[in-house]
C-alpha cells in the first residue's frame, strides 16, 4: 500500500460517521417545536397527514430547517417513517448563507450529496 493510500485510509477511520437523528416525534402544531430541535426530527401533523418536518440542519451551524410535506405546496417532500426512523425525498438542499448543505435523510441518518466537478 502506498503512503497516499495509507493516509487516505487513516483519514477515513478518523472521520466521524454521518450525523444521525435520535428520534422522530409527531406534534400537533408548529409552535410546539422547540427553537433548537437538537437530534429530534419533529413532524407537525399526524401519521396519516404530516404537514412539515422540522429538524436542526446537520451542517453544525445550529439553524432549524422546515421542510413542507403537504402535496398542495410546491416544492414538497415525501416522508416515510418506518420503525421510528424518518426518510425524506427528494434530497434537501439548503441555500442559507453561510450554509450550503445538500443531503438525503434516510432512516434518521444524513447522507451528504457529493459534488462532482
Amino acid at each position: 500500500m502506498t503512503l497516499g493510500r495509507k493516509i487516505k485510509a487513516l483519514v477515513e477511520k478518523l472521520r466521524p460517521g454521518p450525523p444521525r437523528f435520535s428520534k422522530v416525534t409527531f406534534i400537533d402544531s408548529m409552535p410546539s417545536v422547540p427553537d433548537e430541535p437538537g437530534t429530534t426530527i419533529y413532524i407537525v401533523g399526524t401519521t396519516k397527514l404530516p404537514k412539515w418536518a422540522v429538524f436542526e440542519c446537520p451542517c453544525g451551524q445550529r439553524h432549524r430547517l422546515t421542510v413542507p410535506l403537504m402535496k398542495s405546496v410546491s416544492p414538497h417532500w415525501t416522508l416515510r417513517v418506518k420503525r421510528g426512523r424518518a426518510s425524506l425525498w427528494p434530497s434537501v438542499s439548503v441555500d442559507k448563507d453561510p450554509c450550503t448543505s445538500h443531503f438525503w435523510l434516510r432512516d434518521n441518518r444524513v447522507e451528504w450529496a457529493r459534488w462532482i466537478w
